[in-house]
């Protein structure tokens, strides 16, 4: 697959990738200029809720997804139901950054439209070029942009393992080693 890295395309950590940030993570990369690049971690649950972080806005128990080692105290999210959260920044088809924090916080309490959102907390980001090496030195495999993936249910493992898997045939034997490499 040509190196093209655009908004909204997926990030997905190759098994070697042994940073306990980003191993077996899927990362929505949000923006990418010559100055660096900035994503966020979709598949990793934080173990908080939304009302646990805005208990002043909202007692729901919506889960909330650790975004990455940077900004952590920066809640954002990603949804693709641009029809109830206006504002939202397109970064790919069907798929959108942010919006109405007040239209979020009456999504979360809606029944079965949660499964289209995605609240994170943190980030992860990349000096300038640092990304392009780290695809170069095959720290991460590309995906196009897919919002199917991007809410994908299911543990952090799992997800790595299936949009891994689904990338090609090496994608699909890399899905199956054991969690450390260091392992086998």
């Amino acid at each position: 697959m040509a190196s093209l890295i655009e908004p909204g395309s997926l990030l997905i950590s190759m098994p070697s990738m042994l940073d306990p940030n980003f191993m077996h993570t899927v990362v929505l990369l949000v923006d990418h200029t010559p100055m660096g690049a900035y994503g966020l971690v979709v598949n990793r649950q934080l173990g908080a809720d939304l009302g646990g972080l805005m208990s002043d806005r909202t007692s729901s128990t919506f889960p909330v997804y650790c975004g990455g080692p940077v900004e952590t105290q920066t809640l954002q999210f990603v949804h693709r139901l641009p029809q109830l959260i206006s504002g939202g920044t397109r970064l790919g088809q069907d798929l959108y950054l942010g919006g109405s924090i007040e239209a979020m916080l009456g999504v979360v309490e809606e029944e079965g439209v949660g499964a289209d959102l995605r609240v994170l907390l943190g980030s992860s980001g990349w000096g300038g070029g640092q990304l392009e090496n780290e695809l170069q030195t095959g720290s991460w495999r590309q995906a196009p942009p897919d919002a199917d993936s991007v809410f994908k249910a299911g543990s952090a493992e799992s997800i790595w393992r299936a949009i891994l898997g689904g990338l090609d045939a090496e994608g699909e034997q890399l899905s199956h080693l054991p969690p450390d490499v260091r392992w086998n």
